[in-house]
């Protein structure tokens, strides 16, 4: 299940909305959706992000949105 979290097609918006409505979102601290999330963005906008550390998965999503 957590190896097919990937953005896909989605823009990052959707991604965000189908990421968020996983049940494995209660179930995980949140650096480790960090990571799920970063990990299953688009290859181009994952190397695009400024920093490999987020504070919240909010704050990945604004700047892989801003990558995007």
């Amino acid at each position: 299940m957590v190896n097919e979290i990937r953005q896909g097609n989605r823009s990052v918006k959707k991604y965000e909305r189908y990421f968020y409505g996983l049940p494995i979102v209660r179930q995980r601290s949140e650096q480790e959706l960090i990571e799920m999330a970063k990990d299953g963005l688009k290859e181009e906008i994952r190397e695009g992000l400024e920093t490999e550390e987020f504070p919240t998965l909010e704050t990945l999503f604004e700047e892989a949105e801003e990558v995007e």
